[in-house]
């Protein structure tokens, strides 16, 4: 079993029941073995963090997920200029901000995303769609988008307005010994 899901499977764990009689064969109160008890699921948990390195986050951006758009041309005076539209900027922040008040810090290393889109009526291809999430995840989930090696988009269908949202998941990709 790989560390990630046996910490996932001890977060489970709500109310742990203590076996006292081992604890009084071994001469403690039934105080001290349920501190014992409880000090090894806690220090269990953090020696599988540190040792496989698992880093694992979930968040939900709610509204209609919006692509990135093509890079516009301006003009300013004698002046041509390249721009991202409003809108596309506008989604990259909100994506940005989810995501930090979800707890996301900047993560090293390869890195995998799952993204499950929710959209209603007609929708753009999901590329575009990736492009704007990972742009606005750059520097507050991972330091660089290059860093995702591997990515999954599925794309559903929704009936109403209120449904659409992107669900975003990050996880360190733990290499192989």
């Amino acid at each position: 079993m790989e560390a990630e899901k046996i910490i996932d499977d001890l977060c489970l764990i709500d109310n742990v029941v203590v076996n006292y009689s081992q604890g009084r064969r071994r001469g403690l109160t039934d105080e001290e073995t349920e501190d014992r008890a409880l000090k090894a699921v806690s220090m269990a948990i953090e020696i599988l963090a540190r040792a496989g390195g698992c880093k694992m986050i979930k968040f939900v951006v709610h509204g209609r997920p919006v692509p990135k758009a093509r890079p516009r041309l301006g003009v300013h005076g004698r002046k041509a200029y390249v721009y991202t539209p409003p809108e596309t900027k506008e989604y990259e922040k909100l994506v940005g901000w989810v995501a930090k008040c979800a707890g996301c810090k900047p993560l090293k290393g390869p890195i995998a995303v799952k993204l499950h889109l929710f959209l209603r009526g007609r929708s753009g291809d999901v590329d575009n769609y990736c492009k704007s999430i990972l742009d606005g995840l750059n520097g507050v989930a991972y330091e660089d988008d290059d860093q995702v090696v591997e990515l999954q988009v599925r794309k559903y269908k929704v009936k109403r307005k209120e449904e659409e949202r992107v669900e975003i998941e990050i996880r360190m990709v733990l290499r192989e010994c």
